[in-house]
C-alpha cells in the first residue's frame, strides 16, 4: 500500500484536486485493498515426455484461455530441465489425449500445474540418471544433471537428455525394457492454499455538466508470488482493469419493461469499455514469498480485476462528496453521475 501510495503520488493530490476545480471539474481519488484466497478444482494432471529429437511434450489438464500457457509452461520445463524453450510444445483441450483437467479459473494454474510441471520435470531427472548410471556402469547417485546433461563428475563421463531419450527408445528403460518412452506423470487432487493481495488507487475527473467520467490515473501493485512471466502478469493486470472500468462505469443490462425487448443486445449498444477509456497505468508487482509450492506462485489472474470498482467507486464518492454521500448506482454512467449531482443541487428525476 505504501507504494502504490508513492506511485499514486497521493500527497500531492490536493494540488490536483484544486487545479480541476479551477477548470470546472470534479476531482478524486480512491483507494482499495485487497487479500484473495483463491482455491478452484482441485484436481489437476500433467504429463511429460521426452523425445528422441530433444524436443520435450506436456500435455496439461487445464488450457489457456489467453493467459499464455504456452509461454509459462515452456519457461518452467525449460529452467528445470535447461532445454531450449522452442524445443517444448504444450498440449491441451483434448480428450484423446487429456485425461484429467480441472480448468482455468481462481488463480489455480500456475499453483496446481506449476506444482506437477516441477514434480515431472524431477521425475525425468531422476529417471535420467538412472539410464545414465546404466550406461557408465555407476551408482545412479554418482551422476549428477545441469543443462540438459547428465555427468559423473569422477570420470567426465556426460550424455545429453536428447540421448537419454533417444536410446530408451531402442532398449527401454533399466529393467523395464519394454518402456520405450523417457515419461513422466503427475497428478494432484488437494488444496494449494495461496493468499494473493495488492492495492490500487485510481484518480478521477467528473465534468459535472455532462456527467462524464474520466479516469486520469490509475495505480495497480501486487503479490502473485513470484511472477513466472512478468510481462504476462502485467497484460493479465491491464485486462482485468478494462473489466473492472467496464463494471463500474458502463456495463449495464437495459431492456424495455413494456415488451421485454432486450436493449443492449449486442456490442453496438452494450457499453464495453473501449481503448480511449483506460487511464495512463502504473503496475508494479512485489512478492511476500509463499512456501506452499514449489514455483512460490500466488496467483496473478485475477489482481487487475478484483480491486477495480471499489477503487473506482471510492474516487467517485471522493470527487462528488460535496453532493451528499448516497448510493451512486452502477454502472455510473454519465447519466447517472449527471443526476447524482442534480439531484443534489435540487433538480428533479431526470427520465
Amino acid at each position: 500500500m505504501a507504494r502504490a501510495l508513492t506511485l499514486a503520488q497521493w500527497d500531492s493530490f490536493e494540488e490536483r484536486r484544486a487545479q480541476s476545480r479551477a477548470n470546472g471539474r470534479l476531482r478524486g481519488i480512491g483507494l482499495a485493498n485487497y487479500i484473495e484466497s483463491p482455491v478452484g478444482a482441485p484436481r489437476e494432471r500433467i504429463e511429460l515426455t521426452v523425445h528422441a529429437d530433444g524436443s520435450v511434450d506436456i500435455v496439461s489438464g487445464t488450457q489457456s484461455t489467453g493467459q499464455g500457457h504456452e509461454t509459462t509452461f515452456a519457461q518452467v520445463i525449460a529452467h528445470h530441465l535447461g532445454v531450449p524453450m522452442e524445443a517444448v510444445k504444450l498440449r491441451t483441450g483434448d480428450t484423446a489425449f487429456v485425461s484429467v483437467g480441472g480448468g482455468s479459473h481462481s488463480d489455480r494454474t500456475m499453483r496446481l500445474g506449476g506444482m506437477l510441471l516441477v514434480d515431472t520435470a524431477n521425475q525425468i531427472i531422476a529417471t535420467g540418471k538412472r539410464v545414465a548410471a546404466a550406461l557408465f556402469d555407476v551408482d545412479p547417485q554418482s551422476v549428477e544433471f545441469a543443462d540438459a546433461h547428465f555427468t559423473v563428475p569422477a570420470s567426465g563421463q556426460q550424455v545429453s537428455l536428447a540421448d537419454i531419450a533417444l536410446h530408451v527408445s531402442k532398449d527401454g528403460l533399466p529393467g523395464a525394457p519394454s518402456t520405450k518412452t523417457l515419461h513422466a506423470h503427475a497428478e494432484v487432487t488437494a488444496r494449494v492454499p495461496a493468499h494473493p493481495t495488492g492495492t490500487a488507487v485510481c484518480e478521477l475527473e467528473i465534468d459535472p455538466d455532462t456527467g462524464m467520467v474520466a479516469l486520469v490515473n490509475y495505480t495497480s501493485v501486487d503479490d502473485v508470488g513470484q511472477p513466472i512471466n512478468p510481462l504476462i502478469v502485467e497484460g493479465q493486470v491491464h485486462g482485468g482493469l478494462a473489466q473492472g472500468i467496464g463494471q463500474a462505469l458502463s456495463e449495464g443490462f437495459y431492456m424495455d419493461r413494456e415488451t421485454g425487448q432486450v436493449l443492449t443486445g449486442s456490442y453496438m449498444d452494450y457499453g464495453m469499455p473501449r481503448a480511449g477509456v483506460i487511464p495512463p497505468l502504473n503496475v508494479e508487482l512485489t512478492e511476500d514469498p509463499t512456501h506452499g509450492n514449489p514455483l512460490r506462485v500466488k496467483g496473478g489472474g485475477e489482481s487487475g480485476i478484483t480491486p477495480a470498482t471499489a477503487t473506482i467507486f471510492n474516487a467517485l464518492a471522493d470527487a462528488l462528496r460535496e453532493y451528499g454521500n448516497d448510493e451512486l448506482a452502477m454502472p455510473a454512467t454519465p447519466k447517472v453521475v449527471w443526476e447524482y449531482i442534480h439531484r443534489a443541487q435540487g433538480g428533479a428525476h431526470v427520465n
